[in-house]
C-alpha cells in the first residue's frame, strides 16, 4: 500500500538524518534499521519488508560514507552489518511466507 511505503521511506529517511546529527559513536543507534525492517514485517507484506531492508541498506551505507565516524569508518563492520539486516528480511519474509501459508490452510 502506498501510505505504507511513504510511511517507510520517510521514517528510514529521518531515522538516517537523526542518526548523522547524533554524537559520536553512532553505532550504537543503528539498532533502529533493524527496527525498522521489524516494524515493516507487521503489515504482513514480503515485497515491503524487502522495500524496507533495501532502505535500510542504502541509507546506512550512504551515512557510513557521509559522516566522519571511526565507528562505521570500518569496511568489515559494514558488510557484516550488511548482511545482519540481509539475514534479517530473509527471516521476516519467511515467516510471513508461513504465516500465510497456514492462515491459508486453517481456511478450508
Amino acid at each position: 500500500t502506498l501510505p505504507a511505503v511513504i510511511w517507510g521511506l520517510a521514517d528510514t529517511l529521518f531515522v538516517t538524518w537523526l542518526i548523522a546529527n547524533a554524537d559520536e559513536p553512532r553505532s550504537l543507534l543503528l539498532v533502529a534499521y533493524p527496527l525498522l525492517i521489524t516494524a515493516s514485517a507487521l503489515f504482513y507484506k514480503t515485497r515491503f519488508v524487502i522495500l524496507m531492508t533495501l532502505a535500510c541498506i542504502l541509507t546506512f551505507w550512504s551515512l557510513s560514507f557521509l559522516v566522519l565516524d571511526v565507528s562505521l569508518a570500518r569496511t568489515d563492520f559494514r558488510i557484516i552489518f550488511t548482511c545482519v539486516l540481509l539475514v534479517q528480511c530473509l527471516t521476516l519474509t519467511s515467516l510471513i511466507h508461513k504465516v500465510r501459508n497456514l492462515f491459508t490452510y486453517r481456511q478450508r
